[in-house]
């Protein structure tokens, strides 16, 4: 038999050799599976936010808008998406509706307080190579993106400001998608003791870059595996423009998030302006 202390250096010696190992499995770690780890730790079925956007000119000039945002997660583990603005007076009411489709482009609507009706958005190439609302998001930054119509290529690990990062390189692969995308590629930046998401660097279609969204403060546990980031910002190099978004208020409740929301019924009927 051994005895206690025997026993105990063992186990330590096995801790050792775990805590050893495990920058050698997260060495193994390809692109994809950095990927598939983002989502399946930072995915809630039910998120509702209210947000304030800061869109910036070259000047400095600033404008002011607040609005709303609603996720719920729907059958087959696809998501439904809305998004409200609220003030300035001036886009009061506007709002898209996304469904995520898994076999093809995101099916949108929009509703348009001067047009008074809703409407089924496009999904051509043009449309998604369209900035959302003023800001430096497209749509196509907007829509649900599905890991199999990408490859994600793992590049050089970073260091930046004393934070471990992975770095990913993602590329639309499916046909339809290549024609529709205005990017070439993404790289990817996630921490990695958490895997959040906290920089994107994007390239045009011929390999210039246009513009970087980064992390303006640090992540903030919203339950279980699940991280947030509250303050981004978009630096659009190629408009000379900027987009500040900073979350104000979040809710992870069922109640946040009615299913009733998440038709073209309920913005015709101009519920989501209550």
């Amino acid at each position: 038999m051994h005895n206690a202390g025997e026993t105990m250096r063992r186990l330590s010696g096995l801790v050792l050799a775990f805590l050893l190992a495990l920058p050698a499995l997260a060495q193994d770690l390809n692109g994809e599976a950095i990927l598939k780890e983002f989502s399946t730790r930072h995915h809630v079925p039910f998120e509702s936010e209210t947000i304030t956007l800061k869109l910036i000119d070259a000047q400095g000039n600033e404008t002011l808008r607040v609005m709303r945002r609603y996720a719920r997660k729907w059958d087959e583990g696809k998501y439904r998406h809305l998004v409200v603005f609220d003030e300035p007076s001036s886009v009061h009411g506007t709002a898209l509706l996304s469904w995520q489709n898994l076999e093809g482009r995101d099916h949108q609507w929009t509703y348009l307080p001067a047009q008074n009706r809703v409407r089924k958005q496009s999904t051509t190439r043009g449309n998604l190579r369209q900035y959302f609302m003023g800001t430096d998001l497209t749509y196509e930054d907007i829509s649900s993106e599905d890991i199999d119509k990408y490859s994600y290529e793992r590049q050089p690990d970073q260091e930046i400001e004393g934070v471990d990062l992975y770095v990913v390189r993602a590329k639309a692969t499916d046909a339809d998608l290549l024609k529709e995308s205005g990017y070439q590629h993404r790289d990817l930046f996630l921490r990695k003791d958490n895997f959040v998401l906290v920089r994107v660097d994007y390239y045009d279609t011929r390999g210039k870059f246009v513009k970087r969204l980064l992390a303006k403060s640090e992540p903030v546990s919203i339950g279980g595996t699940a991280w947030r980031v509250d303050h981004v910002l978009i630096d659009n190099e190629r408009e000379q423009h900027k987009t500040e978004l900073i979350v104000n208020v979040r809710s992870t409740d069922e109640e946040s998030v009615p299913k009733k929301m998440f038709s073209s019924q309920y913005l015709a009927a101009k519920r989501h302006m209550d």
